[in-house]
């Protein structure tokens, strides 16, 4: 079992990243997209995000991904939060995607969370500091 990993975004965004990933990535994960249209009610919304979750969580609980912090998609997401069952990280990107659906360490939730966040977080870089060796 493995936690189950839904990309949550403004319009379709978060599927075309999951649909990236998975050209990258040929193994089967347990990923997938939801995309939240401004033409949605806030309940089709929630009700697509719930519905996602329970399709995901094969018991090893499952983490949110969301483009940016407080914008719609992570304040949906936010209302899922449930320790050790489903936790929420904000600001995906491709290389915390592919780290994610590439992982072979057994670890927990939280574990996952914290370690793909900051994979995110380092992922992101200024050209010229790279090429100059300058990068922290």
């Amino acid at each position: 079992m493995m936690v189950g990993t839904i990309v949550v975004t403004h319009g379709g965004i978060g599927k075309e990243l999951v649909r990236a990933v998975q050209t990258i990535v040929r193994e089967p994960n347990p990923l997938v997209g939801v995309a939240l249209e401004q033409s949605e009610s806030v309940d089709q919304m929630r009700h697509k995000i719930e519905q996602a979750i329970r399709e995901m969580d094969s018991g090893e609980g499952v983490l949110l991904l969301s483009d940016m912090f407080g914008g719609t998609p992570s304040n949906l997401c936010l209302s899922f939060l449930k320790e050790g069952k489903v936790e929420v990280v904000t600001g995906v990107n491709l290389p915390m995607l592919i780290k994610m659906a590439s992982l072979k360490e057994k670890k927990s939730l939280e574990e996952i969370a914290d370690f793909i966040k900051n994979y995110g977080q380092k992922n992101i870089a200024r050209a010229t500091e790279v090429l100059h060796g300058n990068r922290s």
